[in-house]
């Protein structure tokens, strides 16, 4: 296989998983689904590994890519026909088919995971624990922050928060200082059962999926979706498909929660309409939930557990803790290690942005050009490398420690 059929099949597996995906938003799902794994089974032949450690010899990022990638969809072809009845599975629970379907996604869910399937974040580059550590050690004030966030009432933050302001948040994000400017790929806004983002072609067209909702979940998650669309939407086309495709220890998610932290700036939430004392309740509001999502995902990892479920699988809180932790781990969804480095780089480039353009940076030119410069590197260098180049690094977290 040549670099350039390598490509066009990975640009093409990609393509097909993100189809399959908006099908099935919001719902339960394994990622990426069987059948696109058959329809690309050759990128994960012996032969295809070797190919690729010949190819890429000599760059580190991108062969590390490329191996965790092949690796990935290898174990997940040693499990296909298990995989294929969990994907049956999980279509009658969506359809509603009764209990007894539920019960056999678990066993299968469980079966999967004993079988060894393969974890992202075995190996991972992020995996050093003094971050989880450091916010252990400060889990007497992040655990009064938790508890304040669980005791307070919502309502009034549903008030301020309301469903509905998806094109005032769009707005506030991407016109005063133009983070999507002419060349920049197409985002295709819609709604769905859950926010988040696809993309069919990076940068050409991603698709930015909305769940209209009140409070701080449905604002958080909105955040998140369209920061992650943004950065996609502007890398270089002519980039190698596996820097556009294939993040290393970072991905769009990061920009997706330095979004999300604007939640945590009453100076931003007044641009968005949040009027009077509200935005100090918001904002000190969302900080408590922060505290909460960190030190849970500090557990998680020092526990070796998936972490926090996002809104939309909530579905599978009902399920016994192995099998929901087994189904975690199976469908594609994140991490708590990944989870918590994208928390930190967030919180990191944020404090950077903040230092150097204030509260409002958002709405900077400067602020904007920077972003778009660390977009435009696609996931060629880790944003730890491009963060050193700018004077910033934090091994320990304690970036993540300053809103509080």
């Amino acid at each position: 296989m040549t670099p350039e059929s390598l490509r066009e099949q990975l640009q093409g597996f990609q393509r097909s998983h993100a189809r399959e995906e908006r099908s099935a938003w919001g719902q339960a799902r394994l990622a990426p689904l069987p059948a696109v794994d058959d329809e690309f089974s050759d990128l994960f032949r012996g032969e295809t590994f070797a190919d690729v450690r010949e190819m890429f010899r000599g760059t580190q990022g991108r062969h590390r890519r490329w191996d965790r990638f092949i690796v990935a969809g290898r174990q997940r072809r040693e499990c296909r026909d298990e995989r294929r009845a969990l994907a049956a599975s999980l279509q009658q629970v969506r359809l509603g088919d009764g209990v007894g379907e539920d019960e056999a996604a678990m066993e299968q869910a469980l079966a999967l995971a004993a079988a060894g399937e393969y974890r992202e974040d075995e190996d991972g580059p992020c995996g050093n624990d003094a971050v989880p550590r450091h916010l252990l050690a400060q889990r007497a004030g992040l655990e009064d922050r938790r508890r304040r966030s669980e005791e307070e009432g919502s309502e009034e933050i549903r008030q301020a928060l309301p469903a509905g302001r998806a094109d005032d948040i769009w707005r506030s994000l991407i016109g005063p200082a133009g983070f999507l400017r002419r060349g920049d790929g197409e985002i295709r806004r819609g709604d769905g059962l859950e926010s988040g983002c696809l993309p069919e072609a990076i940068p050409q067209l991603i698709h930015l999926v909305i769940q209209s909702g009140a409070g701080l979940e449905a604002w958080d998650a909105q955040l998140r979706a369209a920061g992650s669309a943004l950065a996609l939407a502007h890398m270089p086309p002519d980039l190698a498909a596996e820097d556009r495709w294939l993040p290393g220890e970072e991905g769009a998610g990061v920009y997706g929660r330095l979004w999300a932290r604007r939640l945590l700036d009453p100076s931003w939430l007044e641009s968005v309409g949040v009027i009077g004392l509200r935005q100090e309740v918001v904002a000190g509001q969302a900080r408590e939930r922060l505290a909460a999502r960190l030190l849970a995902l500090a557990d998680a990892v020092m526990e070796g557990r998936p972490g926090p479920l996002p809104p939309g699988w909530r579905w599978l809180a009902s399920w016994p803790a192995d099998s929901a932790a087994a189904m975690a781990q199976l469908c594609g969804l994140p991490t708590a290690r990944a989870m918590l480095h994208d928390e930190h780089l967030a919180a990191l480039l944020d404090h950077v942005l903040l230092r150097r353009w204030g509260h409002r940076w958002e709405s900077s030119r400067q602020g904007a050009d920077l972003l778009r410069q660390l977009w435009s590197e696609g996931w060629a260098r880790p944003l730890t490398e491009l963060l050193s180049l700018l004077g910033e690094s934090d091994p320990h977290g304690d970036v993540l420690m300053e809103k509080f």
